[in-house]
């Protein structure tokens, strides 16, 4: 079993890391000093049949006499075990038939995160949302995810390309990127420092960013379309301070999104991943003090004909007495009630099922379960992969024009169709794709424009549909809500 220890002169850590094998037992020394006594049980992981790529990794744990299971990482937050708080960012099987490098420096079967109970996962104060917009604006991609939409480039191979740090999407050169901490900037664009570089193991490049906090921690941001000329290297930059704009450069996948990471020293000795999700949802309830969060992600692969669990039983609400409902709207018009709800699909398509989720209350939140759908996994077979997003996304009242953004992928004929769920007429645009014999993904007109103005407050979910050259559907979905 492997342990972080705090690097001295350094703001200390609240969570303690750890690495451990199957069957192994120990102590763990929490961040206030008190000891839990911890023992990994056992470990199980669920594959897709279309690629075989992890889906779901549970792993069992025994915390000061009690048992749980804990999901690793997809959208999971610490939860209590034994009177301390606990998560598991990864285990080994998610990190065979990597398509990229390993990123998490992991040496043994699972690593676990422990915190005090009732203490905070990150210091409050000393971190920021990284994006100025709203919570799951458009579409996400977390730490470990395996890669969506699309995807023809991989067939053939055996390798899966798992996500490491978070995607943020947003719309290209409109969403502005903060700095998540206080730190002094090691790298901005291709312009580095050659001992951080060094020390810190960067990769330079023309979109990304790099500074490095009081922990010694490294915030990454990548595929930034513009960069500010006031974080250049040397300089020092303060939470909340403008970064740049979010956009689709360097190694995007054609998307618009802010990949960020945060990379420091973990149990093995050597530099690899953090996972940053509780840190950028503590931040997030910090800073907007919502109510209500539904959430109904990851994006999910299946078979026609198989099985899906669809899940929002991670939606949290503010109110103690927890999520009252839920209930799922689907595209073929069916409605179901549950936090967990089962579903079969026979025609491959990429469909976007609606939960909202509300409170005793009666507060109410969307979000969206993304689910791929194939008959076989050939590039002919599937269906155009769709970005939406819009801007902004906070503060939208009556008459105000709101930017919507699509781009598909792997479609080069058709155009996408919009509708903006408040009963006024469609609009068609056309984006340009991107995709294996499409144009290239950094087209700056990658994305098709149109303005709509919401004439009455309300919420609305404006959906976007294109359908590809061998007739298959995808829909994608934003959120927006019209304040009075």
């Amino acid at each position: 079993m492997q342990q972080t220890t705090p690097l001295p002169g350094h703001r200390p850590h609240l969570r303690t890391t750890v690495d451990l094998n199957l069957g192994d037992a120990g102590e763990v020394t929490l961040s206030d000093g008190s000891v839990a006594l911890v023992r990994l049980l056992g470990m199980e992981s669920q594959t897709d049949s279309l690629r075989g790529a992890v889906r779901r990794a549970r792993v069992d744990v025994q915390v000061n006499g009690e048992t749980a299971s804990l999901i690793s990482a997809a959208y999971h937050l610490p939860i209590t075990v034994g009177g301390v708080q606990i998560d598991c960012p990864v285990v080994a099987p998610l990190l065979r038939k990597r398509w990229t490098d390993e990123p998490w420096s992991l040496e043994h079967d699972v690593r676990l995160r422990f915190w005090p109970a009732n203490s905070p996962w990150i210091t409050p104060g000393t971190f920021r949302y990284p994006a100025v917009q709203r919570w799951f604006a458009t579409d996400t991609q977390m730490c470990n995810e395996p890669c969506f939409v699309g995807g023809a480039e991989y067939v053939g191979t055996e390798r899966v390309y798992y996500h490491d740090g978070l995607d943020i999407g947003g719309s290209e050169g409109d969403t502005e990127v903060i700095a998540s901490g206080d730190g002094i900037v090691v790298c901005a664009g291709d312009d580095f420092d050659e001992t951080g570089r060094a020390e810190f193991e960067l990769q330079p490049r023309y979109d990304r960013v790099h500074f490095v906090d009081d922990r010694n921690w490294v915030h990454l941001y990548s595929h930034l379309k513009e960069i500010d000329p006031a974080v250049r290297v040397g300089a020092h930059v303060k939470q909340g301070q403008r970064i740049g704009l979010l956009g689709k450069e360097g190694s995007s996948g054609g998307w618009a999104h802010l990949h960020f990471g945060i990379k420091c020293m973990q149990p093995s000795g050597r530099l690899g991943q953090e996972f940053g999700y509780a840190f950028l949802w503590q931040a997030y309830l910090a800073e907007h003090t919502p109510d209500i969060i539904a959430v109904a992600r990851p994006h999910q692969l299946v078979r026609t004909g198989e099985q899906v669990v669809l899940d929002a039983s991670r939606s949290w609400c503010r109110d103690s007495a927890g999520i009252a409902t839920c209930e799922w709207r689907f595209c073929d018009g069916n409605v179901a009630v549950g936090k967990t709800v089962e579903r079969c699909y026979d025609t491959p398509g990429i469909y976007s099922e609606i939960v909202t989720a509300r409170d005793q209350a009666g507060n109410e939140s969307v979000d969206f379960a993304v689910i791929q759908v194939l008959s076989d996994y050939a590039p002919d077979r599937f269906p155009p992969g769709i970005h939406v997003a819009y801007h902004p996304t906070f503060g939208i009242t009556p008459g105000m024009p709101v930017r919507f953004r699509a781009r598909s992928f792997h479609a080069p004929q058709g155009q996408e169709h919009w509708d903006f769920g408040d009963g006024t007429a469609r609009a068609s645009v056309k984006s340009v794709p991107y995709g294996p014999k499409a144009d290239g993904k950094h087209a700056p007109d990658g994305y098709a424009v149109v303005e709509h103005a919401y004439e009455h407050p309300g919420n609305y979910i404006a959906t976007v549909e294109r359908t590809g050259p061998n007739g298959l559907r995808s829909i994608a979905r934003v959120y927006v809500t019209v304040v009075g």
